[in-house]
């Protein structure tokens, strides 16, 4: 703003001339600069990690006592070995005579198969033995509220990520999993469900691609553990946290209409 003073000899009186032309010019600016920081902001964080989850379970107490039992059931064939330390989740199993296919799975209410959800989590295969892998992480899509009715699996193995049927379509990508690897995935109703890794530079790196199979449960739900005889071995999970898509987008929206117009 600029302001030039006038007075008179006896500096009585102060009289103040502000160019307001070049202040509302200025204040325009600042504004439009504003805005597109938000907008920037808002756009950036589409397709990479969400700084607010709806959910974050961070393996500091068994998933089926998070928040209070609201959020996970967990079921087992026979006892697993399990176990809680220093906020890491092991699990163990085999697939033997006394086989046990331990596994958590998300409850109705706290998951919608009809939005975009992205789920981040951090885990590492410690061994092994199972035909395609250690530990499996299924999306089930649920047709009786009109929705589609598909599965999409993806499969850790200590070598290898499979996304898909192994046994029909899949896309594989080899690398080692024995190591602590935090990973993406992005569920798109009846579309896909997309696998990312930290990408070298920073950003995300998508690695694997399943359009799913028909498949109905009766239900919908994500689900992770050892639920089939073709998985086994021993993985161990830091975190696990996931949010739908829309809601988390949407509310950055909300807050940067009302940036505009306080502004």
């Amino acid at each position: 703003m600029d302001v030039k003073k006038q007075t008179n000899g006896n500096c009585g009186n102060c009289v103040f001339n502000v160019n307001f032309g070049s202040f509302l010019r200025r204040r325009k600016t600042m504004k439009k600069m504003s805005v597109m920081l938000m907008v920037g902001l808002v756009m950036s964080c589409v397709g990479t990690s969400f700084a607010a989850w709806a959910y974050q379970w961070n393996c500091n107490e068994f998933p089926e006592n998070f928040q209070n039992g609201t959020v996970f059931q967990y079921a087992e064939d026979h006892p697993a070995t399990r176990s809680i330390s220093n906020g890491i989740y092991t699990v163990e199993t085999n697939t033997g005579s006394t086989k046990n296919y331990p596994w958590q799975k998300t409850k109705p209410e706290v998951w919608d198969s009809d939005v975009a959800n992205t789920i981040e989590m951090r885990m590492k295969i410690d061994s092994s033995t199972g035909p395609v892998g250690a530990v499996r992480f299924l999306i089930a899509e649920d047709a009786s509220d009109g929705g589609p009715s598909n599965e999409y699996m993806v499969w850790f193995s200590d070598n290898r990520i499979l996304a898909g049927n192994p046994w029909g379509t899949n896309d594989a990508y080899n690398m080692d999993t024995t190591v602590w690897t935090t990973y993406q995935l992005k569920y798109y109703p009846a579309d896909k469900l997309e696998v990312y890794i930290p990408a070298t530079g920073g950003g995300w790196q998508l690695i694997a691609t399943t359009q799913g199979d028909s498949y109905s449960y009766g239900s919908e739900f994500f689900r992770m553990g050892q639920d089939t005889g073709n998985v086994a071995g021993i993985y161990e999970q830091d975190y696990i946290y996931w949010t739908p898509e829309p809601a988390t987008i949407g509310l950055m929206l909300l807050g940067l209409v009302g940036f505009i117009r306080r502004r």
